[in-house]
């Protein structure tokens, strides 16, 4: 698995990842992590994970302009994946 944000180190990772999964056969997730909005702490209420199912309209989905960033360069480097020998992306 490796996470990719666009940087030069999400590069890095992806050629680190593919060497790795091609190595062992094994199948390459290629991912991006969406970071929560930051919580303000309610008294009684503990800032846990948990605390989405209480308040999920607080925790909104992806924004569209993210996923219309991010969808292609999943696409990308699994293109650059399989190019490279990957069998499974």
């Amino acid at each position: 698995m490796v996470g990719i944000d666009g940087s030069k180190y999400a590069e890095s990772a992806l050629e680190a990842a593919i060497d790795i999964a091609k190595r062992y056969s094994a199948k390459l997730y290629v991912v991006y992590i969406h970071p929560l909005p930051s919580m303000p702490l309610v008294t009684g209420v503990p800032a846990y994970p948990h605390i989405i199912t209480h308040f999920p309209d607080y925790y909104p989905k992806v924004p569209p302009d993210v996923k219309e960033r991010i969808e292609p360069l999943l696409k990308k480097y699994e293109k650059i994946a399989v190019e490279c020998g990957v069998k499974e992306v």
